[in-house]
């Protein structure tokens, strides 16, 4: 029973130091806060707890497969459908090669490598009427050859292209070995037919059969006027291509040199070139 010399007064809680009316006890709340009511009155306002609400935890995706401490990431599966795609991609473009090659080389055979007189007729060959002479200042051999050709080479050196005619010269003499044995007859129980400069030119000979596997040639014995410093033989062999190639192999030996000359050309153009080489190869000598 509240005492009625208080009802109506203002007092101080002694817990939360909130002022606070006391009404009678018909009211329904026993505190209210001072001026939260249209008639006045106040009540206590609500007691805060003391403790901290939870935070919302945020799902984070876990980046990791061990967690951060490790720093293992973890694999992703979205790139190994890129991977394969990579791969198929890879195996296509090897089979493809040789098709392409195939290709090239149909491309070759049909229709022919600038210049190399193959594939497209070629024209008829007309015989040069002027010459130039090859030779440097410092090389042990001459040549002639066509005017107007292109022409290159070094002191051993030589090389002359005009389409699929090419003719090289080399001068491969090592030490004084082939000037000494050019001086004698020949070995002792030999045919007396038989010079050094025929065993020189089958070794040279089979130097080419390594080069080219499917090398082939036909002895045509040796020049004019050259008596036995000289060895001729005709050869053909096939190109990477599958066209196939036909010249003069000549091998001159003396004192000074030790000649090895290749004048060819493509196989269907040999009879019209034949004239030409025949004419060249006995320029070929000392300066």
């Amino acid at each position: 029973m509240r005492d009625k010399k208080v009802i109506g007064r203002k007092k101080k809680c002694p817990q939360c130091s909130a002022h606070f009316v006391v009404r009678p006890e018909s009211t329904a709340d026993e505190f209210e806060s001072v001026g939260a009511s249209s008639s006045g009155g106040s009540s206590l306002p609500p007691r805060r707890s003391a403790r901290k609400p939870a935070k919302k935890r945020r799902v984070v995706r876990d980046e990791f497969e061990d967690g951060p401490a490790t720093g293992k990431k973890r694999r992703s599966k979205k790139r190994e459908p890129e991977k394969q795609e990579s791969k198929v991609l890879l195996y296509v473009l090897i089979g493809m090669i040789p098709l392409l090659l195939c290709g090239i080389g149909a491309l070759v055979y049909f229709v022919g490598i600038p210049g190399s007189g193959g594939g497209a007729i070629a024209e008829e060959f007309v015989m040069p009427e002027e010459y130039d002479t090859w030779g440097t200042r410092d090389s042990n051999f001459q040549f002639q050859y066509p005017k107007g050709w292109a022409a290159s080479g070094v002191k051993k050196r030589a090389s002359v292209e005009h389409g699929s005619i090419k003719i090289s010269a080399e001068d491969s003499l090592v030490g004084s070995l082939f000037a000494d044995i050019s001086r004698g007859p020949g070995v002792i129980g030999e045919k007396p037919e038989r010079f050094p400069v025929d065993d020189v030119h089958d070794l040279m000979g089979a130097k080419l059969v390594e080069k080219h596997p499917d090398w082939s040639e036909v002895d045509r014995d040796r020049l004019k006027n050259r008596g036995g410093n000289s060895h001729l033989s005709e050869y053909t062999y096939s190109t990477f291509f599958g066209g196939e190639r036909k010249g003069y192999r000549l091998t001159l030996l003396n004192a000074k040199y030790q000649l090895n000359v290749l004048l060819e050309c493509d196989a269907d153009e040999f009879e019209q070139v034949k004239p030409l080489f025949e004419e060249m190869m006995p320029t070929f000598g000392p300066k």
